[in-house]
């Protein structure tokens, strides 16, 4: 009987040893296998900024861009003139063959006219007698897919004193990629790209075009995003320019980039954001600073219009843009307009 009861209890404990063992072994390979779920997702590539899942391939050409630019930028094309003029109906014809139904705004301009005290700024009508000429608008709405009366209106000047490849055709060419890229695809927001005239001379393009709009016409508009030279080689940097150097709501739609260090807020020079800004709509402005041709000029030197036109030829030449700067900038109107595609 002992023996028996003693053989019984080794048989046991032997047993209750081999359980033990197989339940460790099971719990470690269990956490091992948590654990290469877990490094696995750990590794992982991280989402690109703004990545969209749609069936749209959203891929600015640069060539297409590079080709804007060329094509206004090898005439004159001031506020007013044949050049200004040639500009718009060659841009026209390109927003029209990417399906966009396209209008032209004429205004009166009066040169002598200063525009930026208070009691002026929105003193756009000119009388016949007073009119020095007409310089136009060119306006492209790209409707919601919804019911829905939110707009964003994204714009750029054509207009220049002289060549202007940098001022401003860079921005026209940023805002024309950006049409054809959603010609084709809806949008749960409302988009208007205008392309102004006569913004070298007292922003007179967009001081009409706002002081014809309604109480519920700026209401509806949420940001107003211009493009305004853009590209520059050098060290200086692309910038969000506001009216005060502040965050709007305009910049909260490029958070993430403020928020990544790729670009800042500040206040600069006025371009066609100051007349909707003025008006309180949201607006800002993408361009680059410091300016160099600007920040080359001497204090105390007598400039002639000769020196301006070799300083204008100096300043645009293809070979002086930056093609980085350019894609950051395309890239981040692209991320705005993606979070309404859907």
């Amino acid at each position: 009987m002992l023996v028996t009861e003693k053989k019984s209890k080794n048989t046991f404990k032997l047993f209750l040893s081999t359980i033990i063992i197989l339940f460790l072994f099971i719990a470690c390979e269990n956490a091992k296998t948590v654990e290469d779920e877990k490094s696995n997702v750990e590794l992982a590539t991280p989402t690109p900024l703004n990545t969209q899942t749609t069936p749209f391939k959203l891929e600015p050409n640069i060539d297409n861009m590079l080709n804007t630019m060329t094509s206004i930028a090898s005439y004159e094309r001031p506020m007013g003139s044949d050049g200004e003029k040639r500009a718009c109906t060659y841009l026209k014809g390109v927003l029209d063959s990417y399906g966009y139904m396209t209008h032209i705004q004429t205004f009166p301009f009066n040169f002598e006219e200063e525009a930026f005290d208070d009691s002026n700024f929105w003193n756009t009508d000119v009388s016949e007698e007073d009119k020095d000429g007409e310089s136009q608008n060119l306006i492209a709405e790209k409707k919601s897919n919804k019911n829905n009366s939110d707009v964003i209106v994204i714009s750029a000047h054509y207009d220049s004193n002289g060549l202007g490849l940098i001022d401003n055709a860079t921005g026209v060419s940023v805002l024309m990629e950006t049409a054809r890229l959603f010609s084709d695809i809806p949008l749960s927001i409302n988009v208007r790209f205008i392309l102004f005239g006569g913004e070298e001379a007292w922003l007179n393009g967009s001081r009409y075009y706002v002081s014809k709009l309604s109480d519920s016409e700026k209401q509806n508009i949420v940001a107003n995003i211009n493009l305004d030279y853009i590209g520059e080689e050098g060290e200086s940097n692309l910038i969000i320019a506001t009216i005060d150097g502040r965050e709007n709501a305009a910049t909260k739609l490029f958070e993430e980039f403020i928020n990544r260090g790729k670009i800042s807020v500040i206040k600069a020079p006025k371009s066609d954001y100051y007349s909707f800004a003025k008006a309180g709509i949201p607006s800002l402005s993408i361009g680059q600073l410091p300016i160099p041709w600007i920040s080359n000029i001497e204090e105390g030197k007598i400039y002639t219009e000769e020196d301006f036109k070799n300083n204008d030829k100096k300043f645009n030449s293809i070979t002086r843009l930056d093609h980085e700067k350019l894609n950051l900038a395309i890239n981040m109107v692209i991320s705005v307009l993606s979070e309404y595609m859907y």
